[in-house]
């Protein structure tokens, strides 16, 4: 999908576009949910147990003017992926009862914080609920808790948030993010003592390989 405009685009005129607009934002769909086949794909892979959630963090593009990326609400012009509002949660959970609210809720904090957490020690203090973690928490009703950003408007702030805090400092109240609380820091993996890296075995040299018909490979012991 071409996000400036929301075009679904048949390949010639993507090739158009990456002729005249190539700083253009795109949207690549894999599967298409309103499809049953996709669909099952699609629910499989979410409730599949061990399955984690999270942003893959897709950047802002401004397609005009540059603004304040500190300023809120957004400008109507800002592009950003849909998903990073999330709404997996409201239909598997609450419309479909799929997943538990807790099974969504560990998905979402901390099985994310476990994948990092021997090589940044600081995971070890998120998605936990406990003392001596980061008093990172989310208060929300839910009953009304969704999303309403669409991929023509993937900036529209979610409701149902009562409160959201970092570092035990609210930064939402009531749906309202305030602006003058930065309380979040980045964990690094300088976050804490160093460990000794995994070390991965050594990639097979191209004489080794042997090309399949479908494009996998073969590896020759």
């Amino acid at each position: 999908m071409y996000t400036p405009t929301g075009e679904r685009s048949a390949t010639p005129h993507i090739l158009e576009s990456r002729r005249t607009d190539a700083g253009a934002s795109v949207i690549v769909h894999l599967l298409d949910e309103t499809v049953e086949h996709d669909r099952r794909i699609i629910d499989r892979a979410l409730t599949f147990p061990g399955t984690i959630v999270c942003s893959d963090a897709a950047p802002l593009m401004w397609p005009a003017e540059r603004h304040d990326p500190q300023s809120w609400p957004p400008p109507a012009s800002l592009q950003v992926h849909r998903r990073t509002a999330g709404n997996y949660s409201k239909f598997y959970v609450r419309e479909t009862s799929q997943m538990s609210m807790v099974a969504a809720v560990e998905r979402c904090s901390l099985g994310p914080a476990r994948v990092p957490q021997d090589d940044v020690p600081a995971m070890r203090r998120k998605g936990r609920v406990q003392t001596g973690c980061d008093a990172d928490l989310v208060v929300f009703d839910p009953a009304t808790i969704t999303d309403h950003a669409t991929y023509l408007a993937g900036a529209r702030p979610s409701t149902g948030y009562a409160a959201v805090l970092v570092a035990g400092r609210s930064v939402v109240i009531d749906d309202d993010l305030v602006l003058v609380c930065l309380p979040g820091r980045p964990a690094t993996a300088a976050s804490g003592p160093w460990r000794k890296r995994r070390t991965l075995p050594p990639r097979p040299t191209p004489d080794r390989r042997q090309i399949r018909a479908d494009g996998t490979f073969v590896v020759e012991e």
